[in-house]
């Protein structure tokens, strides 16, 4: 018999909390567990999500796949303080567990929607690889082989899809990654480093922000010669106007700081930058 495993998937609904239809659980008729009694109740029947996991059960029973009930999991993200829920999804007659926290293609994505995590997990895992430069250095290794074993072993870590998160990043977290490469810099020159300024220089390198700002934008410039990824950078409208100034790509208007610092208006504002540079 032969058996085959498909990757992961993620769907994502949203939703309006105010017109979708948030109710007060019973608790008289039946204490849950998993429903808090300071939060709404929204029934699976009001939103589509039930039915999505429905029609994905249909299609895997008739192609005859099984889901691991057990790995799929629920998030919610809501970030109002009146209308705070929980829910209920069934796969296959099992209820789904809601949590906070997952890993997603080897990035932690939390329901607050903050990298701190994320960004605590990459530098640890930098640090644990950093014994083999350490290791390298005893046994009499050229610091220009060194400097191409932290780009591949260790700077990579440190960049992991660095275009959903770099932009969200906060002060303590930019300085907890570049500290990362001011150590491997000094392991790397020891006796001769002065300033992780000049060890930049020695080694060739760049800084990790100015690193992870020109992955974004290589990314961006990839998503709009892609069918599929540029329609998340739609251009502007034409303009019987010619203003000097009128950005090439629409960015999408943000109310909260958290919307405006995300990946997509911020690329969109990165390729306006860049459009505007090449002009």
């Amino acid at each position: 018999m032969k058996y085959k495993f498909v990757d992961d998937l993620s769907t994502l609904e949203k939703l309006n909390l105010i017109a979708i239809g948030l109710c007060s659980y019973n608790f008289k008729a039946h204490v849950a567990s998993d429903i808090g009694i300071d939060q709404k109740y929204l029934p699976p029947e009001n939103f589509g999500g039930q039915e999505s996991l429905n029609i994905i059960q249909k299609w895997t029973t008739d192609n005859k796949a099984k889901l691991n009930t057990e790995k799929t999991k629920v998030m919610v993200f809501n970030y109002t303080n009146e209308h705070q829920f929980s829910t209920r999804l069934y796969l296959g007659g099992q209820l789904l567990e809601i949590i906070t926290e997952t890993k997603l293609l080897g990035t932690i994505i939390t329901s607050d929607l903050k990298w701190h995590k994320n960004s605590d997990m990459l530098i640890r895992k930098a640090y644990q690889r950093m014994r083999m430069i350490q290791k390298l250095k005893s046994f009499g290794v050229h610091k220009e082989d060194l400097r191409i074993i932290y780009i591949l072993y260790i700077r990579s870590i440190l960049e992991q899809n660095c275009q959903v998160w770099h932009y969200s990043l906060t002060n303590e977290d930019e300085t907890n990654f570049e500290r990362v490469q001011k150590v491997a810099c000094y392991l790397i020159l020891h006796e001769t480093y002065e300033s992780y300024e000049k060890a930049l220089i020695v080694l060739n390198l760049e800084t990790l922000k100015l690193r992870r700002e020109q992955l974004c934008l290589k990314f961006a410039k990839k998503c709009i010669k892609h069918p599929k990824a540029s329609k998340m950078f739609p251009l502007n409208s034409e303009s019987k106007y010619n203003f000097r100034t009128k950005e090439k790509y629409v960015v999408q208007k943000a109310k909260t700081d958290r919307l405006m610092n995300s990946a997509i208006p911020q690329l969109q504002r990165v390729l306006n930058l860049d459009h505007a540079k090449r002009k």
